[in-house]
C-alpha cells in the first residue's frame, strides 16, 4: 500500500493529529476545491485536467509537495 492509499486514520496517526484536526483540515480541503470547481470521488480529485493540474502546480511551487 502506498502513500496515497493509507485510510484516513493511518494519515492522523502519521501526521500526530487529532481526529477532530483532521476532519477540520479534510473540510477546508473539500471547501478550497469547490472553489477551483473540483471534487473529491472514491479518493480521488475530480474535474477538468487544467484546474487539477494547476492545483498540482499550486502545491509543488508553494508548499514543495510533489504529487506525482
Amino acid at each position: 500500500m502506498n502513500q496515497q492509499q493509507l485510510p484516513y486514520n493511518e494519515f492522523i496517526k502519521t501526521h500526530y493529529i487529532s481526529v477532530p484536526t483532521a476532519y477540520r483540515l479534510k473540510q477546508r480541503c473539500h471547501h478550497y476545491l469547490e472553489t477551483l470547481q473540483l471534487t473529491v470521488e472514491n479518493n480521488y480529485i475530480v474535474g477538468e485536467e487544467f484546474k487539477i493540474r494547476y492545483l498540482l502546480a499550486l502545491l509543488q511551487c508553494h508548499f514543495g509537495i510533489i504529487c506525482y
